[in-house]
């Protein structure tokens, strides 16, 4: 996901509890704005005061000066940009860039931009003891806003991989499956999977699976169904055959 991270310093005026005070209304605001500015999520995090040096984590750093940290995430980059170039996000954008002003010390605060990665979440699915069709339903809910996850769901598959749409049409060869990808995450814009999979023989996997999803357009969706996938000697799905149920 896409964030925000800023470190905070609080008008040299006030008190911490005048800032806290004074945070929490401007927390309301971001809560009323979320929508207009497409925000995800949205954290604060204040120091903590060791009580002594044993309780100290700074270990050899410089000492922790800022009197908070904020957090924004967005479902991606584009999502950010987007809001910011609407009139609801423009007009939201500029009464909490005023209200900030009433707490915050801008100039001696820092703020930076960049992508999250969440180690733990993507562990390997050999260390999360996953099968493959584990991770290649993990990786459906990432690759659209992810280029890197785009890659690793498609190198799941083999080169001469078939494929069977539940809707009966079939594509082969890697080529057609990453076509397929990729017009389906044009059309939607966020999927989450809950699945069970077992091995059914020898090579071969089965998954239970249910999603819901939101489409680009605004409307949503729900379906329920079942893969069957089929593995090569390297572990590499070269079929699988998609079902609604």
């Amino acid at each position: 996901m896409f964030k925000i991270i800023m470190f905070v310093r609080k008008k040299q005026h006030l008190s911490t509890e005048e800032f806290i005070k004074l945070w929490e209304a401007h927390s309301q605001k971001v809560i009323n704005y979320k929508e207009a500015l497409l925000i995800k999520d949205y954290a604060k995090t204040f120091p903590f005061q060791p009580t002594d040096e044993k309780s100290s984590t700074q270990r050899e750093t410089l000492p922790f000066t800022f009197d908070a940290m904020g957090e924004l995430w967005y479902e991606s980059k584009d999502d950010f940009l987007r809001a910011r170039n609407t009139p609801e996000g423009q007009k939201a954008l500029a009464d909490l860039r005023a209200d900030e002003l009433k707490f915050v010390d801008m100039a001696n605060s820092v703020m930076w931009l960049g992508t999250e990665e969440r180690i733990f979440d993507k562990l390997s699915f050999e260390v999360k003891n996953w099968t493959v069709l584990d991770e290649y339903f993990y990786l459906s809910d990432y690759a659209g806003n992810s280029v890197a996850d785009f890659d690793k769901l498609i190198a799941l598959f083999s080169e001469d991989i078939t494929m069977l749409s539940a809707d009966g049409s079939q594509m082969k060869g890697k080529t057609a499956v990453i076509s397929f990808f990729k017009q389906f995450f044009e059309r939607n814009k966020t999927t989450k999977h809950l699945w069970e999979t077992i091995k059914v023989a020898e090579n071969t996997l089965e998954t239970h699976w249910a999603v819901s999803g939101k489409r680009k357009d605004g409307t949503f969706f729900a379906f329920k169904g079942k893969d069957t996938a089929k593995l090569n000697s390297e572990g590499k799905i070269n079929y699988l055959k998609v079902e609604f149920l």
